[in-house]
């Protein structure tokens, strides 16, 4: 199994050949999933994906990005001269792109002063970005936030993968080297992840709850479980907090490779190149669609998810007429 530096709200496999996006979004009229274009251009080349609370970023095979969606702050405009992207993160209403040179690039709202990176950051090789704040991963195993968030734990190192909570009520989450779960901003949580997690790969924190992939390809979940987004499949609402490993149809969930917690949903992917999504979409069960299949990366948003699916029939399948 290829794990690499988990990204909140996003996941990219090594050496993952570009693709189709495929997004399922929900509002007042009801659910849509159709693949993404851009000024009526399909794309075609994406390596990466990331959705924020009402706007998507792609990451290009050619190392520059585009954005779609939500605009009222311009964070889905990304910057004409950002090239030489290896890693993006979409909050609330601002954007995060990750250099090779590993210097940050951010952009839309700056209420909260989240567009504002530390003048010395540098050396960064992984990013989150939630509602009002980011979160940076460098190289020495550190991590540093700006914005309006919580600050993080003193003394936090050894870190290989960071989330952040796109709520308040939420926690962001830091993944060490030896495979155990550090959380912060504590407040919803039924659990202390660093008393009861390890052999964790990935992670990925949703609005009031989080998801950690283990070693062997199973999914433990804690936290706000309102609309069944930590139990799984039946899609169990009480107890309203829970923690555990998720289960469909009653079997733990295996072969998973990558993880996306959404705002009272979550996703799996699994080795097959399928999706598997529990909890609550709007006003209804989470669901995939049928006919998505070789997906390769998986991104879960407020109100939409994301996948990159490799296979041109299914790009089709979904392609608005």
């Amino acid at each position: 199994m290829i794990v690499v530096l988990a990204i909140s709200r996003q996941f990219l496999m090594a050496d993952a050949a570009p693709g189709w996006i495929v997004e399922s979004k929900y509002n007042a009229f009801g659910y849509s999933t159709q693949t993404v274009a851009i000024a009526g251009q399909v794309l075609h080349d994406a390596v990466a994906i990331t959705a924020g609370g009402g706007h998507g970023l792609a990451l290009k095979s050619d190392g520059t990005v585009v954005g779609w969606g939500f605009n009222f702050y311009e964070q889905a405009t990304v910057p004409s001269n950002l090239k030489k992207v290896e890693a993006i993160a979409a909050g609330g209403n601002f954007s995060l792109a990750l250099k090779r040179d590993g210097t940050v690039v951010v952009w839309g709202d700056n209420r909260d002063y989240q567009t504002n990176v530390p003048a010395d950051l540098n050396h960064v090789v992984a990013i989150a970005a939630e509602e009002t704040h980011a979160l940076a991963l460098k190289k020495d195993g550190t991590v540093v936030n700006w914005g309006s968030p919580a600050e993080v734990p003193m003394g936090l190192s050894n870190v290989v993968a960071i989330a952040a909570t796109p709520s308040f009520y939420g926690d962001d989450l830091a993944l060490k080297n030896d495979g155990t779960v550090i959380a912060w901003c504590i407040r919803n949580s039924l659990i202390d992840p660093s008393e009861k997690l390890n052999d964790v790969v990935s992670i990925s924190a949703g609005e009031n709850h989080n998801l950690a992939l283990k070693r062997d390809g199973t999914v433990f979940g804690w936290g706000d479980n309102s609309g069944g987004q930590v139990a799984g499949i039946p899609t169990v609402q009480r107890p309203y907090k829970a923690s555990g490993m998720v289960t469909i149809g009653g079997q733990v969930l295996t072969n998973v490779i990558a993880i996306a917690a959404g705002n009272e949903f979550s996703l799996a992917l699994k080795n097959d190149g399928t999706i598997i999504a529990w909890g609550r979409f709007g006003l209804q069960p989470a669901s995939v669609p049928v006919g998505l299949s070789n997906v390769v990366a998986i991104a879960a948003g407020e109100r939409s998810w994301l996948a990159i699916t490799t296979n041109s029939a299914v790009a089709e399948k979904f392609r608005q007429k």
